[in-house]
C-alpha cells in the first residue's frame, strides 16, 4: 500500500437529480485543508486538518497504525502493516472531495460506507472501494476492474480518466443513500445505484 491523501472534505449532498453536474471547482480558500466561509456555509466539513491525524483512527482501533504520518500537509502510509485509516465520525449520505497520489507500482483504495460490524476482520469486508492504483505499474492494472477509479471488482472506469504516476488525482465519491458516484478530475467514471438495506451513517 502507498498512497497520500490530502485536502478531504464533506459535505451533506442535495436532492439527486436526473443528470448530476460535475463537481464544481472549490473556492480558493487560505491554504490547504482548509474550507473558505461559503463551503463552511453550504455545509461542509474538514475531514483532515494538515497538520495531525485528528479525526481518524484504525480500523476496530482506538488510534490510526504508526506508519500513517503528515508529511507536507498530506495524509501518508510510510511503510507497510499499518492498517486502514478511517474516520472516527460516521456519516449519512454525503459528497467525499479529496486529492490523491500514488506510488510507482502502488496499490490503495478510498473505501467508505464502512462499519465495524462483528465477524468483518477488514475495512472491505463492509464498504465499497474507489480504487487508487499505478495502473501501469501494478499487476493489478492488468484487470479492467481494478484500474484507478473503479468500484472495485464491480465496476470499470473509463480509460483516460487518471493522471500519470506522481501527480495530484482529484476524486469525489458521491452516496446519495441509494446511488453511488465516481468522479476522477472532473470526469463521471461511473455511476451505480444499490439494491437492498444499507446503514444510516457509516464512516470513511
Amino acid at each position: 500500500w502507498s498512497s497520500d491523501v490530502c485536502s478531504s472534505d464533506l459535505a451533506e449532498p442535495v436532492a439527486p437529480v436526473a443528470e448530476t453536474p460535475a463537481p464544481a471547482p472549490a473556492p480558493e480558500a487560505t491554504g490547504p485543508n482548509t474550507l473558505t466561509a461559503e463551503q463552511t456555509a453550504a455545509g461542509w466539513k474538514l475531514l483532515f486538518n494538515g497538520t495531525d491525524l485528528t479525526g481518524w483512527k484504525g480500523y476496530k482501533k482506538d488510534a490510526p497504525g504508526e506508519a500513517w504520518k503528515v508529511e507536507d500537509g498530506a495524509l501518508a502510509l510510510t511503510a507497510g502493516g499499518a492498517g486502514d485509516l478511517m474516520t472516527v465520525d460516521a456519516y449519512g449520505p454525503f459528497e467525499l472531495s479529496l486529492e490523491w497520489k500514488i506510488s510507482p507500482k502502488g496499490n490503495s483504495g478510498i473505501i467508505y460506507l464502512v462499519n465495524e460490524v462483528d465477524g468483518a476482520d477488514n475495512t472491505y469486508n463492509t464498504g465499497p472501494e474507489m480504487q487508487v492504483l499505478d495502473n501501469d505499474g501494478h499487476a493489478d492494472g492488468k484487470f479492467p476492474s481494478h484500474r484507478a477509479g473503479a468500484l472495485y471488482d464491480f465496476v470499470v472506469p473509463p480509460d483516460g480518466a487518471v493522471k500519470p504516476v506522481g501527480e495530484w488525482n482529484e476524486a469525489t465519491v458521491r452516496f446519495t443513500g441509494s446511488e453511488i458516484e465516481h468522479w476522477l478530475n472532473g470526469k463521471k467514471v461511473l455511476s451505480v445505484r444499490l439494491e437492498g438495506a444499507l446503514p444510516e451513517r457509516s464512516a470513511i
